[in-house]
């Protein structure tokens, strides 16, 4: 892939083009920063024949998270907390939605993670806003906290393996479906205590009827339905987010066109 450098040219003049927009950089010390350049078309001989050296840094690959990428990451993850949200809100009037929010939050919040990766090429962004999720709902229990924390920590190992500012189509498919999993601890207080969450439930002001659909669903059948749904929903909007990022990803080279 093609990666946008800053270059520093010593000792002479030397022409660079970026497909047919030329860009000259000559003169000590002087500066290109409008092209995108590859090393592999100024070998090591070509340079030195005409007393040349070139220092190249590519900002996009700096270790660590600068105060725009936290701020971007920042707003992203509020994002995505206000969508989860507004379907736990509805949840809270139909069972049935707060047993399919994260089938919903899954294709829906498919772009914004795909935005964050597009954006935030950087190790800990994800996690960050794994973390921020679950802190925001740590109301339904210490458990998302945790489930977040090591779906955070597994979607950055995933992303290490590979190239983090062109990570394949499969990479972020994978890595999208571990992060929309990784919410998925606010449901264990009802798979794990049962009886006792719906008491409270009952206790907080939550209908009998709308106790017992949840009821319903503490099964084995009905838990791994949920699970596959997210699964389901993960995949949907991971296509969805990458084609419709598509376009941004052509520009700034973070996933392959297809």
């Amino acid at each position: 892939y093609w990666t946008e450098v800053e270059c520093t040219i010593q000792g002479g003049r030397l022409e660079v083009r970026n497909g047919s927009a030329p860009a000259t950089a000559g003169g000590s010390g002087s500066r290109n920063t409008g092209g995108v350049m590859s090393t592999s078309d100024f070998p090591n001989y070509f340079l030195k024949e005409r007393g040349l050296t070139m220092e190249c840094k590519n900002p996009t690959t700096q270790k660590g998270m600068m105060t725009k990428d936290v701020i971007m990451t920042a707003a992203l993850g509020v994002l995505c907390v206000a969508v989860r949200m507004v379907f736990m809100i509805a949840g809270g009037i139909a069972p049935l939605i707060w047993l399919g929010s994260h089938f919903i939050d899954a294709i829906l919040l498919g772009p914004v993670f795909m935005l964050l990766v597009a954006k935030v090429p950087k190790g800990g962004a994800v996690f960050l806003v794994c973390l921020l999720t679950g802190l925001a709902f740590l109301n339904s229990g210490w458990p998302v906290v945790v489930t977040c924390i090591v779906g955070g920590l597994m979607c950055e190992v995933i992303l290490g393996l590979g190239n983090r500012t062109s990570p394949s189509l499969l990479t972020l498919v994978i890595t999208y479906v571990v992060f929309c999993l990784s919410f998925i601890g606010d449901f264990f207080p009802l798979w794990f205590l049962g009886d006792q969450f719906l008491g409270q439930m009952l206790s907080s002001g939550m209908s009998g009827e709308y106790v017992e659909t949840i009821r319903s669903f503490i099964n084995g059948p009905a838990i791994a339905v949920i699970v596959i749904s997210i699964i389901v929903g993960a995949l949907v909007g991971a296509f969805f987010g990458h084609r419709l990022m598509r376009k941004h990803f052509s520009a700034a080279q973070v996933a392959p066109e297809e």
